[in-house]
């Protein structure tokens, strides 16, 4: 999908289309602010979102004020960006310059996500490997007359 399509799709604010998708939003972002939105993902500048949105690049010129910010929360709770955030990598401007260090607090929420996240997968893991073993040690009913 181009940038063009993107927008598209999204449409302005009189014309409102369907609602962006997280990965198209994303794209947006890595295209408008290719140093800051990076893979893997590294810090970034506290209040970054109110930052975009004052500038409002052209890219992102069809989306919503609260399209954008919810964009960047999403990024920011994805696992690689927790990572980054535990690890104390410096925290990024917008042309990707680091601007500050990772405070104690944001390390240890960053943390305790990426655990209670990994805890919860574990867990529906079990569960889906019990259900498995249940149904394979279970006599089929078929062709029992």
């Amino acid at each position: 999908m181009t940038h063009g399509d993107t927008l598209s799709a999204v449409g302005t604010e009189s014309t409102p289309k369907a609602k962006p998708s997280f990965a198209e939003i994303a794209e947006l972002l890595q295209e408008a602010y290719p140093e800051a939105f990076t893979t893997p993902p590294k810090p970034l500048q506290i209040g970054i979102h109110k930052i975009i949105r004052a500038a409002k690049p052209a890219s992102l010129e069809g989306l919503a004020n609260a399209t954008i910010s919810n964009g960047i929360s999403r990024w920011v709770r994805r696992d690689a960006y927790l990572e980054a955030v535990a690890s104390r990598k410096p925290r990024h401007d917008l042309d990707g310059r680091p601007v500050s260090d990772v405070g104690d607090e944001a390390v240890e929420l960053a943390t305790q996500a990426l655990r209670r996240r990994r805890k919860k997968q574990a867990a529906i893991a079990k569960k889906r490997a019990a259900k498995t073993t249940a149904e394979q040690t279970q006599p089929s009913s078929a062709g029992t007359a």
